[in-house]
Order: structure tokens, then sequence, then C-alpha cells
């Protein structure tokens, strides 16, 4: 290995006049002036502390932004799934009709029967309460 080995005509009173040791350190300024925050470092730690409080206030204060918009968007979504289901047995009822009126036989296929009936809001808000109940419990 190679050793490193300090040149001999380096004038180290240059680098003294300064303020700085031969090795770039601050001694003289160093002695003047007494420590920003002592060793166990108090005020760095509670800096650092409330830094993080302020943080995670603000990153909760954007997650319940978001859950309230989240929670919008999901009762957007069911009322226009309630509307479409509406509009489709309504269009299945017009369906049955024409082909009453026109004299098609019907299908007895209990299935067909069962999309033409009106969807009842309280049976969907029961069935994703127990849902949700089933869901947590």
């Amino acid at each position: 290995m190679h050793e490193f080995r300090r040149p001999q005509n380096v004038n180290t009173s240059h680098h003294q006049r300064r303020g700085t040791g031969g090795d770039g350190s601050c001694a003289s300024v160093g002695d003047r002036l007494p420590p920003f925050d002592p060793l166990p470092y108090w005020l760095l730690t509670m800096i650092v502390s409330l830094e993080a409080i302020f943080l995670s206030t603000f990153v909760l204060i954007s997650q319940n932004r978001f859950s309230d918009e989240a929670d919008r968007r999901a009762e957007l979504d069911l009322q226009i799934g309630l509307l479409a289901e509406h509009e489709i047995t309504r269009v299945l009822q017009m369906l049955d009709a024409i082909q009453d009126k026109l004299g098609i036989e019907n299908d007895a296929d209990s299935e067909l029967a069962d999309l033409e009936m009106e969807t009842r809001l309280e049976d969907m808000l029961a069935e994703i309460d127990r849902v949700h109940r089933q869901v947590k419990g």
C-alpha cells in the first residue's frame, strides 16, 4: 500500500494566519465561538420533532380530504348505478309491452321477470348495510 506523506515544503504559517490549521480545521475560530447546540442536541431534536408534528398533521388533513372525496364519488356512483338500473328496468317493461301488443309469445323465464321488477331503494340500502356489517364483523 502507498502511504500518504505531506510534502516537506508546505508553508503552514500561511494557513494559520487565515484561521485554519494546515489540515483545514478551524481551531482558532472554534475556540472563540460557543457551540450552537451542545452535544445532547436538545434544540435540534426539538426542531425536528416539531417538523414531524406539522408534517404528520398536513398528511392527515390531506388524507381526510381524499377520503371525503372518495365517499362523494362512491355515493355518486351508487346514484348513477340506481338510475341506470331504473332505466333498464323501464326498457325491459316497454319491450314486454311491445311483445304483448305484437302478439309475440313471452318466454316464461323467471330471471327476465325478476329484471322487469322495479328495484326498491330501501331493499338496496338494507343489502348494502348488511354487506358492510358482514365485512366489518
